[in-house]
């Protein structure tokens, strides 16, 4: 983030996750880098000005659809969503992994590492309607 002028804007809604990215960021050196909005994301992500370049969701399994759908009004082509645990959460994360493979304006994969992460690329084209 230093050196290409990178920012990071985290989300989180748990106080002792909150201490701990606090302290994480701090230990690292990256204050001047990085922001941190308290709350629900789906609830805060409207608020934010700027566009996502990538977004990482990790979140409770049953939130994925509703965060992805909050950011994907942020994203334009070229950005990238990670999805974490599809494949170890299939059974909870199946529907968003289809939803994303299914959406013509992505291009999206499921990749094998660790607990699986589901890779969805924003193409060229229109948002999808809401």
């Amino acid at each position: 983030m230093r050196l290409f002028g990178g920012h990071l804007t985290s989300l989180e809604n748990d106080p002792a996750k909150v201490a701990v990215w606090r302290a994480n960021i701090a230990e690292a050196g990256l204050e001047e880098w990085a922001d941190l909005i308290e709350g629900d994301a789906a609830e805060t992500i409207p608020g934010i000005e700027d566009v996502f370049d990538i977004v990482f969701l990790d979140a409770e399994k049953d939130a994925y659809e509703r965060l992805f759908q909050a950011a994907r009004k942020k994203l334009e082509p070229g950005a990238i969503v990670i999805a974490d645990n599809v494949i170890s959460h299939a059974e909870t994360l199946g529907g968003y992994v289809e939803a994303r493979q299914s959406d013509p304006t992505l291009e999206s994969v499921t990749v094998p590492l660790d607990r699986g992460l589901e890779l969805s690329v924003i193409l060229e084209g229109d948002f999808p309607d809401d």
